[in-house]
């Protein structure tokens, strides 16, 4: 398995949430190399319990180490302007933009503007299948809804933390 965790994976372990056991079996298998399990560095970007976003990127390091996710590789997403740091992120070719515009349209097809939540999935998801991850985990509705298109796109599978460790655990 080939994971990439998604932002509500951080958030189950800030909370404690019901899936934040199956978070951390996925990050111990990591540890002991039964799979490989990787976070994005969007994530920097997205809303962090209790409001407002990282002021810098070391405070996203900091967060991931304090959730003991300080060892997981980082993906780097496309930089997009407010969407990100510039130090960690890539600049887009055609081919990589035109991957991202698909995915806008699969992820969020009625949607003309989206919401910075909304900008930074389409951002992990694409980091997820440009960095050749096979399994994107997460509990986010709309990603399991879409899971068939995104398939297509190069996703792999979507799964829940909890199904991702059932599968690992096959």
């Amino acid at each position: 398995m080939i994971g990439t965790l998604d932002h509500n994976c951080l958030i189950e372990l800030e909370q404690d949430g019901p899936q934040a056991k199956a978070v951390r079996f996925l990050v111990r298998a990591h540890a002991y190399g039964q799979a490989t399990i990787r976070v994005v560095a969007v994530g920097a970007s997205e809303r962090i319990v209790g409001g407002g976003t990282a002021q810098n990127y070391s405070h996203f390091e900091e967060r991931l180490q304090r959730l003991g996710l300080g060892r997981l590789p980082v993906l780097l997403p496309l930089v997009v302007y407010d969407y990100g740091f510039w130090a960690h992120g890539l600049l887009a070719d055609d081919e990589m933009g035109a991957l991202r515009t698909r995915l806008r349209a699969e992820l969020f097809p009625k949607k003309t503007a989206l919401s910075r939540g909304d900008e930074c999935d389409v951002l992990s998801m694409w980091a997820h299948i440009y960095h050749e991850g096979d399994t994107f985990i997460t509990s986010d509705g709309n990603f399991h809804r879409k899971a068939a298109g995104l398939a297509r796109l190069g996703a792999g599978v979507i799964l829940s933390p909890n199904d991702a460790v059932a599968t690992l655990s096959s």
